[in-house]
């Protein structure tokens, strides 16, 4: 199922009881050999809220949504984050880092492994 918004074809890759997931077909990129680099954003349900909640604060209760840059390596099968912006109900930023994460291994049947399936054809 995709959704196109603002130039963006976003598919999701995981549905489950706290979140919607998608990634945006209309970003991917190849930066070097065998990386894609993709946007990906889980739009949070009331389940999911609560959770964000208990994880981090408070001032989470309004959150709409996470739009993070994601890079995986298809050939190592391992993902790291670039960048990682929440947002809340009313469109303001909660929280945003631009750095980027360590390499982790991607491990079958988790969120990432869904999105490597779907972005390492």
């Amino acid at each position: 199922m995709a959704m196109q918004k603002g130039g963006a074809e976003w598919r999701i890759f995981v549905l489950d009881d706290e979140d919607t997931r998608y990634y945006d077909a209309e970003s991917i990129t190849l930066p070097s050999d065998n990386i894609v680099s993709v946007w990906v954003k889980p739009e949070y349900n009331d389940k999911g809220i609560i959770k964000m909640v208990e994880k981090f604060a408070k001032k989470y209760e309004n959150i709409s949504r996470t739009m993070s840059l994601v890079e995986i390596n298809c050939s190592d099968k391992r993902r790291r984050t670039i960048a990682l912006h929440d947002y809340s109900t009313e469109g303001t930023i909660i929280f945003s880092s631009a750095r980027e994460y360590e390499w982790t291994p991607i491990v079958p049947g988790s969120v990432a492994g869904a999105l490597f399936k779907a972005v390492c054809k």
